[in-house]
């Protein structure tokens, strides 16, 4: 796939992206001529890109939509459901289409019929030819062109300028007018904003009205760079974090020895580490994408499932600018689409329900994000019946995932945590949505792997709240390092709840296991060196313990040592390492041994 491919790819999935966003916010204003405009300019900018890379079938379905669009913005016709579902299905072919040009390389061989379907759904308005093949004439391309610099105008950045320039060549050409067409396309190899607007502004007859609004209209600050450019990048600045560590143990060793050398060794050192410091913060906000991309996925899946259920739901969204890495915006869209299912299907009441409980008939369902400290959390949040407690501790019993026993120890709080237990299902009935046998659980199995946590929270009659918790970075990761069996394993920090000495004495065995209360709670304990297949810690008075929390429940890890805490960038287990389970990843130390970093959850499965 050519470079000039890979652009028109890029800006389309960015002009869907705004006019699904502009669309939805139109459904729901539908005085808004902000969003009408934005949405307009938007599938008319993709007519053009599909005009530049030959895409005739494109051209001829979003020109469709187009054309609607301007009748509305014209006042010849309102903003229906229908109009905006058209327009949304247009949307969707395109998507089709831009995923299929990813795959291959090539146009869709189809694309024409496709295109004749969503032409159809336009109230059987006739098939509108795009740019390149429109009636050549001294009016229809003047008034194309000066268009194209209205939009650019108003789109404002180099982005829109040259967009605007790609579309004005490819009409002039279209009218036959090649002398002027090399000129637009001269200024576009150059990528000189000022110059594509005088070359359109020539083509036109000079309208200054609008040229001086974009001669001086600022050059774009972004640039694209490939993701595996970042990647190499993000490598090296982990070898460069190892070789600063291996730095800091001859620092520890020259102190060791009295060696005129330690002092300025030292002082280098710490140098050294802020610096690396301040290099691993900039690689990794290269890597950090905003949550707005999977957030206002939302909105239309919020739409289609409030209409399937027959349910009158809105969503209000909050701090969709919010960055996170991009490993977990590209994971994050399953487990939120998972509870937004349950939300819509269990919790919000149908319309008479609600109205009956004193309710507005339409439930709102809160989408939002923001970062507190080093984590991020995610919040959704309805105004539904809540949870059913007394329900939840019911089906718990009835399906033996916890006992008589525990069951009755547990405030409301902790039952509602139930949940997320394996095998778990509040569904009375199996739907489309949801009670297919995939619970929480794997929302809950996806976001530990991450390094984050899951949790629920509910107001019986009011609604309920799912929180994720999760961290910036997963490259960056902190460890508490202890010593068992032998050994030294990292252990996430995130998962660490404290550490303990405890008496022998208050250590009893349980069946074939071990246990031990603490603050009330009675905690199992593990050996770690024996569980990893090492040897059994050293014999005394006290265990040294570690208290780990994994999928919501409390592990004591006896070892030998407790070690520092460090913060470390993890690589993937690689070699023999590689299909060996319970380790999370492996980086390497100061002294050159590689550090192993569990995965709790796997070894306590």
């Amino acid at each position: 796939m050519n470079e000039f491919l890979e652009q028109f790819l890029s800006e389309a999935r960015e002009l869907v992206e705004q006019a699904t966003a502009d669309l939805l916010a139109l459904e729901r204003s539908p005085g808004d001529r902000e969003n009408l405009d934005g949405a307009f300019r938007a599938f008319h900018t993709l007519k053009g890109g599909a005009g530049i890379v030959d895409f005739p079938a494109m051209s001829r379905a979003v020109h469709a939509a187009e054309d609607v669009l301007s009748l509305v913005r014209a006042g010849e016709r309102p903003v229906t459901a229908d109009v905006i579902g058209a327009c949304l299905k247009c949307i969707d072919q395109v998507v089709q289409w831009l995923d299929a040009i990813q795959d291959s390389g090539e146009i869709p061989p189809e694309a024409e019929s496709d295109a004749d379907r969503v032409i159809a759904q336009f109230a059987a308005k006739p098939a509108v030819q795009p740019v390149s093949a429109q009636s050549e004439g001294p009016a229809e391309p003047a008034a194309i062109l000066r268009e194209q610099l209205l939009l650019a105008r108003g789109g404002g950045g180099q982005g829109a300028i040259l967009s605007a320039g790609r579309v004005a060549a490819n009409v002039l050409k279209a009218a036959g007018r090649s002398g002027e067409a090399a000129a637009v396309e001269l200024a576009l190899t150059r990528g000189d904003a000022a110059a594509i607007a005088s070359s359109i502004d020539d083509a036109i007859g000079r309208e200054p009205e609008a040229s001086p609004a974009v001669r001086s209209a600022p050059l774009s600050r972004t640039l694209r760079v490939d993701a595996e450019r970042v990647a190499t990048l993000v490598n090296l600045t982990g070898e460069l974090t190892v070789a600063k560590n291996a730095f800091g143990h001859l620092a520890k060793l020259a102190a060791e020895t009295d060696s005129v050398l330690a002092p300025p060794l030292r002082e280098e050192h710490a140098r050294l580490d802020r610096l690396v410091a301040a290099l691993q913060a900039s690689v990794l906000s290269l890597r950090v994408l905003p949550l707005r991309g999977v957030f206002q996925r939302f909105t239309r899946i919020v739409r289609e499932l409030s209409a399937s259920l027959a349910k009158p739901v809105r969503l209000e969204i909050s701090g969709e600018d919010t960055e996170v890495d991009k490993a977990i915006v590209e994971v994050l869209f399953e487990p939120l689409m998972h509870v937004f299912r349950n939300a819509i299907d269990h919790g919000i009441e149908a319309a008479p329900e609600r109205q009956a409980a004193g309710k507005a008939a339409i439930a709102t369902l809160y989408l939002r994000a923001g970062r507190e400290g080093e984590r991020i959390v995610i919040e959704i949040e309805d105004d539904g019946r809540g949870i059913d407690v007394a329900r939840v501790r019911q089906l718990a019993a009835e399906r033996r995932l916890v006992s008589a026993e525990t069951l009755s120890t547990l405030s409301d709080a902790q039952a509602v945590d139930l949940i997320f237990l394996p095998g778990f299902s509040t569904a009375r009935t199996v739907t489309d949505l949801s009670g297919r046998g995939v619970g929480l659980d794997a929302v809950r199995t996806s976001m530990e792997r991450l390094g984050g946590r899951v949790e629920a929270q509910t107001r019986p009659g009011s609604g309920s709240i799912v929180r994720f918790t999760l961290p910036f970075s997963v490259m960056m990761t902190s460890v508490m390092t202890v010593e068992a069996g032998g050994q030294e394993f990292g252990i996430p920090l995130d998962a660490v709840v404290e550490t303990a000495r405890i008496a022998r004495g208050d250590i009893h065995g349980v069946g074939e296991a071990q246990a031990f209360v603490l603050r009330g709670r009675t905690i199992p304990l593990l050996a770690l060196g024996r569980t990893l297949g090492g040897g059994a810690s050293a014999e005394g008075p006290d265990a040294t313990v570690l208290v780990a929390v994994s999928a919501g429940q409390y592990v004591g890890l006896e070892v030998d040592r407790l070690g520092e805490r460090m913060d470390v960038m993890l690589r993937p287990p690689g070699g023999l390492l590689a299909k060996a389970s319970g380790i999370a990843g492996t980086t390497l130390l100061g002294n050159g041994s590689v550090l192993l970093v569990l995965d709790l959850q796997e070894i306590l499965r």
